[in-house]
């Protein structure tokens, strides 16, 4: 032989190494297959995700274009709805006016009969004044009659006689 070790169960040390190398070729194969499988189904999977996501965003973007008319119509201003409410305020507030108008020339007659009777702050205060001159005149008058009766009082008693003489 070559110089092969014989082993026990009658093969030699090459044909060993051989299997093993063959078993080696045949794992490698096995996860070189498995991986390729793995990897196509990957990419399978990858295509179908893509084609999936593909496809909500196109429904996406159709609902979004579907919605946009919508929210279009809801941004427009009802400007016939204000036409009947600016109708509406100025009908009320004239309702509320009346009134106030026809009463207008009745509050400036008022007014002006007023200020006909009207006395001036300047005028009460000089009246004031005057009436306290002439109610202090008066009270010092009063006072100087109480004193001359007083005295033409002592001058009758003085002249009279009492009558107990």
């Amino acid at each position: 032989m070559n110089g092969d070790t014989v082993l026990p169960n009658g093969s030699t040390h090459s044909d060993r190494l051989q299997q093993d190398l063959g078993v080696t070729n045949q794992r490698v194969f096995t996860v070189e297959k498995g991986l390729a499988d793995l990897s196509s189904a990957q990419e399978r999977q990858g295509l179908r995700l893509s084609a999936e996501i593909e496809g909500v965003f196109t429904k996406l973007t159709s609902e979004i274009r579907n919605l946009s008319p919508q929210f279009a119509e809801r941004t427009k201003v009802p400007w016939g709805a204000i036409g009947v409410m600016q109708v509406g305020v100025i009908a009320l507030g004239g309702v509320l006016y009346w009134p106030i108008r026809e009463n207008q020339s009745d509050f400036k007659d008022a007014l002006r009969e007023l200020k006909t009777t009207m006395i001036s702050r300047s005028d009460v205060d000089y009246k004031f004044s005057v009436t306290g001159q002439r109610r202090d005149d008066f009270q010092r008058m009063s006072e100087q009659r109480d004193k001359e009766m007083d005295g033409k009082i002592e001058q009758i008693r003085d002249r009279i006689v009492p009558r107990s003489e």
